[in-house]
């Protein structure tokens, strides 16, 4: 009941920035982005249970799976904790060498892990790296979860052609063909894993580019609203721009697309940052007419609804097609601070919607916007790790 998202059960204070939100068996993992760690809270009361300091950035939440807590960080390893508390199981050195360098003013490998790694058939699958252009490219690895036991390894390298400096190797890899592919959260995609992209079957062995599937051309964990670009998921029907108003849904000239997704087993819904995304047109005026949030049918691609919110959305939960909570930093200028409410001192905004036809149901004031991506819901109660460096629970106690 979202009149019901009104009261603040707990609050939780790291006073540092934070990464998102995963739980499992009443225990909400977050992560410290500057401290390396990584600390377990119990759901209903915002208690510590435990932490654990990694040697570098954990720079997105850990991946939780039989009662074993996974998470990759920027010193090239990747580690396994229990849940219960936070004992270390095995540390697994994703990075092929111990190399170290200075990355804004932390200290950190050459081949960094993003913190959430992928459990997929009882196999635990690692990219260590930047990007496929530098350092021998990226190593790739499927792990048993339980022993950190190598299964399966292979590396993604492209090497600039002196011919054409401005071109590597095309085999269909890249979805422009001249910029590599960096490394990012890996993802599920039927039977394969993709990597922004790329897919991988199960033995790492590349197969083209993703089709018809989601794919994230500017990666999982940037926070930066104006350089965000879109990412896809499905295939266009062509058929359906044929009655479409072209100025209002210049967007179905493309498969669904969003600065920011997220869906469930019916519908889409994406955030667009550029009323007009499908043309690229990159002009915006803050403070007017708000940020289109769109629903789509998964099976047809059709459009349920879409309207404007007073909200630049960072973090977006759909629960179970009954509601679609926004969060993030009112979509206002103030004359003596324009940068205000982008920067965070305007505090936050959570609304929820139907998801059925994008009707507003309800809106709260928060002290503080979430990090991008920072928000889940679990058992009827919505977690959210904030720009101020504090975990809330919102709900009935």
């Amino acid at each position: 009941e979202p009149e019901s998202l009104r009261q603040i059960s707990w609050n939780t204070s790291f006073d540092e920035e934070l990464s998102g939100l995963t739980a499992a068996n009443g225990r909400l993992f977050v992560s410290t982005l500057e401290t390396h760690q990584v600390h377990a809270l119990d759901m209903n009361s915002g208690e510590v249970l435990w932490s654990y300091t990694a040697g570098g950035r954990v720079d997105s939440p850990p991946t939780i799976y039989n009662n074993l807590v996974f998470f990759g960080s920027r010193d090239g390893y990747v580690y396994c904790l229990r849940a219960d508390n936070g004992g270390l199981v095995w540390r697994f050195r994703a990075a092929p060498i111990d190399r170290r360098i200075i990355d804004d003013s932390q200290l950190e490998s050459s081949w960094p892990v993003h913190g959430g790694v992928l459990i997929r058939d009882d196999r635990l699958y690692v990219s260590a790296g930047r990007t496929s252009l530098l350092n021998g490219g990226m190593a790739l690895y499927a792990l048993d979860p339980g022993s950190g036991d190598i299964l399966a390894k292979n590396r993604l390298h492209d090497s600039y052609s002196e011919a054409e400096p401005k071109m590597i190797r095309n085999d269909g890899r890249n979805y422009r063909g001249d910029i590599g592919i960096s490394n990012d959260i890996l993802a599920r995609e039927d039977t394969c894993i993709t990597l922004r992209q790329m897919r991988i079957d199960k033995n790492l062995s590349q197969v083209g580019i993703s089709n018809g599937q989601f794919i994230s051309m500017n990666g999982m964990l940037n926070p930066d609203w104006q350089s965000r670009i879109a990412s896809f998921f499905g295939q266009p029907n062509e058929s359906r721009n044929s009655n479409a108003d072209r100025d209002q849904y210049d967007y179905l000239e493309s498969p669904r697309q969003g600065s920011y997704m997220v869906f469930d087993e019916e519908l889409t819904y994406s955030v667009r940052i550029h009323p007009n995304a499908g043309k690229f047109r990159t002009s915006f005026v803050p403070g007017q007419k708000g940020y289109r949030i769109f629903a789509d049918d998964n099976q047809t691609l059709e459009n349920i609804w879409n309207r404007y919110v007073p909200i630049r959305v960072e973090a977006m939960v759909a629960t179970a097609g009954e509601t679609l909570f926004l969060a993030g930093t009112p979509d206002v200028v103030d004359e003596d601070d324009p940068w205000g409410a982008i920067e965070g001192r305007k505090g936050g905004l959570l609304w929820a919607l139907s998801a059925d036809n994008g009707k507003k149901l309800s809106e709260y004031q928060l002290n503080s916007p979430p990090v991008f991506d920072g928000m889940i819901a679990v058992n009827g109660k919505l977690y959210m790790a904030s720009v101020d460096g504090s975990v809330i629970c919102i709900g009935e106690s």
